[in-house]
């Protein structure tokens, strides 16, 4: 089975979604990042691919 891995990673001053066809978004918080990494999480599910999806703790809830 195919693995898919997603993680949400600071980048400059926002969070960034890497995976292996990602794009150059920058979400201003960790919580749009998130929004974006569930919309790769649905094609991936559709696709049967398995997925792990790795999210750094932070100090703050819009950290």
């Amino acid at each position: 089975m195919e693995k898919l891995t997603i993680a949400l990673a600071p980048k400059g001053e926002g969070w960034i979604v890497e995976h292996r066809d990602a794009n150059d978004v920058i979400y201003l918080t960790k919580e749009a990042a998130l929004q974006g990494a569930i919309a790769v999480i649905e094609t991936a599910m559709a696709e049967g691919l398995e997925i792990h999806l790795n999210i750094p703790g932070g100090s703050g809830r819009f950290d």
